[in-house]
């Protein structure tokens, strides 16, 4: 018989070992039985020694598996998030503290219920439309729903979080957070209402404000169209007195009939810019492809007395094409190049260059600046708001004429086309007016 037992004997082969050997003590001689049976003790009693540590191990383990355990459910009750637990048949297994208070009530009125009927009914189908998706994907997934609090009888808004678990049985158990959103959907809503209704505001206003425009518009055209008529019957009927009765009236007579037909003629003048001005919103065509190089050209031919007056050199560079106001562009050039042959400087010769240079976006051009350099006078740059402002001069009538409309309407042109136009100087060294038009403009 081996007498040797390997590491792996249990305490039970052990004193089934032992009570062999006394059986057989009682028929043989004590010899080497008795040596046997002494070593078997003292095996059995290093296995009670170790089994003994082996259960001190496991009742320490035990003690920290307890405590954490109860940790574990201490944070489940306390925290601050609803934890729902819920069967395969809807029923609630499980809920802590904030589910209880979320709905108003105890962890005893919600043991046992149907989680389905707690919830919003039309917010009942996306509820299982989140569950049949995480079963399909076996993982997590979240909705925002809205349920019913009975005991307190408002909706309380929510976002879930759910995650499918299965037990050893292989059913499954619906775990649900519950994060309470009521107010920051309240929140939320009376932003949105407060949002919707300045927008409101906002459109009313602005109606209000395109109606008072088209209304003075309308009185700016009607009012200068209107007095144009007395004022021509004024300039004709002086003109008759002058050369009918001029030699027969005092000099000081004939002096206040050039005054007042200079006066009806500055009117006149006045009167034909407020006119046009006006005409840019009221006579305005739709926006076309437009070749800057030929409305360019159309505004140097309606200058060409003007340019050989003066003796006006004018340099041009290719121009591109983008969508405008064909008309309004003659307009914008011929006003700008006018205001540059106007006031130039008489110890040198009027030098004009206009050309253009692309403004790069994320998608490419998006829009072209156009430059008007002169060799003139120039301006002092603090005077720049009220260079472009209606009515407005730098200089008096008697050393540049004009009245002070040619740059206003080329800012309401470049403004109807979604643009900006500015311009930088120094005074005695010329002046280059920026104008910057986007190349797509849909309409005016």
């Amino acid at each position: 018989m081996d007498d040797k037992k390997g590491p792996g004997v249990t305490f039970e082969a052990l004193r089934m070992e032992a009570e062999r050997i006394v059986k057989e003590r009682e028929t043989e001689s004590v010899g080497d039985n008795e040596l046997q049976l002494v070593r078997l003790t003292h095996e059995l009693e290093v296995h009670q020694v170790e089994l003994e540590l082996q259960n001190e191990e496991l009742q320490r383990a035990n003690k920290e598996l307890e405590a954490s355990r109860k940790e574990f459910v201490d944070l489940h009750q306390f925290a601050p998030v609803a934890f729902v637990t819920v069967n395969e048949k809807s029923l609630i297994e499980q809920a802590n503290d904030a589910a209880a208070r979320m709905f108003a009530g105890s962890k005893h009125f919600l043991a046992g219920r149907l989680f389905s009927l707690l919830i919003y009914p039309p917010d009942q189908d996306v509820y299982f439309s989140c569950l049949e998706k995480i079963a399909l994907n076996e993982g997590k997934g979240s909705c925002e729903l809205r349920l019913n609090a009975e005991a307190s009888g408002r909706l309380v808004h929510v976002k879930l979080q759910a995650a499918a678990k299965h037990d050893w049985q292989g059913l499954i158990h619906w775990r649900l957070a519950l994060v309470d959103i009521t107010e920051p959907k309240r929140l939320e809503d009376e932003l949105r209402r407060s949002r919707d209704e300045l927008e409101l505001r906002v459109k009313e206003r602005t109606a209000e404000l395109e109606r008072s425009n088209r209304e003075l518009q309308d009185f700016a055209f009607i009012a200068s169209h209107d007095l144009q008529e007395p004022l021509r019957k004024i300039r004709t009927f002086g003109s008759l007195i002058e050369g009918k009765s001029g030699h027969l009236l005092p000099e000081q007579s004939r002096d206040f009939l050039v005054r007042m037909q200079k006066a009806a003629e500055r009117m006149q003048t006045l009167l034909g810019s407020l006119l046009d001005y006006s005409w840019v919103a009221t006579k305005s065509e739709q926006f076309k492809e437009t070749d800057l190089n030929r409305s360019l050209k159309a505004a140097l031919s309606n200058l060409e007395v003007l340019i050989e007056e003066k003796g006006v050199q004018v340099d041009v560079e290719e121009l591109p094409s983008l969508k405008a106001d064909r008309n309004q562009m003659i307009q914008l050039f011929q006003n700008l190049i006018a205001n540059a042959a106007k006031f130039n400087g008489n110890d040198r010769s009027p030098f004009i260059k206009i050309y253009a240079r692309p403004v790069e976006g994320s998608k490419g051009v998006e829009a072209y600046r156009v430059f008007v350099e002169d060799n003139g006078i120039g301006f002092k740059e603090k005077h720049l708001d009220k260079l472009f402002a209606p009515f407005q001069r730098l200089h008096g009538r008697t050393e540049y004429e004009g009245v002070g409309m040619g740059l206003a309407i080329c800012r309401k042109i470049v403004e109807r086309h979604g643009g900006e136009i500015t311009a930088k100087s120094e005074l005695g060294r010329g002046a280059t007016f920026i104008v910057t038009l986007p190349v797509n403009r849909n309409k005016g």
